[in-house]
């Protein structure tokens, strides 16, 4: 993956490349270390036994030991939660590019003064998304968080929000966007699914290599709904 998505010239095309590599990376490693695992636990399954030998979950623990969990690492939820968080940070950094080549193309050279309230709104905008959502609304008129493509603009941003604030557990505001994953009891090994004002702060978002495909299909719907209105409003 590219280190910087403004190494594109268009940020649409940059953040379709770069999500489609995120994706790849969800849908590809965690089957990788799935199948090093096996490959692990029928090496262990086909030494002889002794008298004295350990049982084998003991010997494949052992032998994966602390920096793996033990054989037990949740690497996959790691890795979605690294795709997510990403995808939102490319996301947001596209549509920021994108509002501030249309709405703040002047030439500032030779004003000090007004090169400073330049730079202080993009700061802003780098800051704070919901500014980049009220000059987007300034700038063409439309409000863009009414558009169904922002249901899950929201979901994603509270989805981040949570993993990187939260460790990954419910919130109340993740819990009120429209696209809220709750747990099913596949996920909570059996018990009953909690009540919503339980699930905050108590139990993990599931993710899966799935939920990764939806948000990059997601994400790249908002950006495009932010490019075509923006080029709407240049003609």
């Amino acid at each position: 993956m590219f280190p910087d998505v403004r190494l594109f010239h268009d940020p649409y095309e940059g953040l379709e490349s770069q999500l489609a590599e995120l994706l790849g990376m969800a849908r590809v490693v965690p089957p990788l270390i799935e199948a090093d695992r096996q490959r692990r636990w029928d090496e262990i399954g086909s030494r002889p036994a002794g008298p004295d030998s350990d049982d084998m979950i003991s010997v494949y623990e052992r032998e994966a030991g602390p920096t793996e969990g033990y054989g037990h690492a949740r690497y996959d939820h790691a890795i979605y939660a690294a795709v997510a968080i990403t995808a939102w940070e490319l996301f947001r950094d596209c549509v920021t590019r994108m509002l501030r080549e249309s709405a703040l193309k002047v030439n500032v050279a030779g004003h000090p003064l007004l090169a400073k309230i330049v730079d202080d709104e993009k700061k802003q905008w780098d800051r704070n998304f919901s500014k980049v959502e009220t000059r987007l609304k300034e700038h063409t008129g439309v409000d863009v968080t009414k558009d169904a493509s922002w249901r899950a603009v929201r979901h994603v941003q509270q989805l981040r929000n949570a993993l990187v604030h939260n460790i990954g557990l419910y919130t109340a505001p993740y819990l009120r966007t429209p696209g809220a994953i709750r747990p099913s009891v596949e996920d909570l090994l059996g018990a009953r699914v909690p009540a919503d004002e339980d699930l905050v702060d108590n139990v993990v978002i599931p993710l899966s290599a799935d939920l990764m495909a939806q948000i990059v299909d997601q994400m790249l719907a908002a950006a495009r709904f932010v490019q075509d209105t923006l080029g709407n409003q240049s003609v």
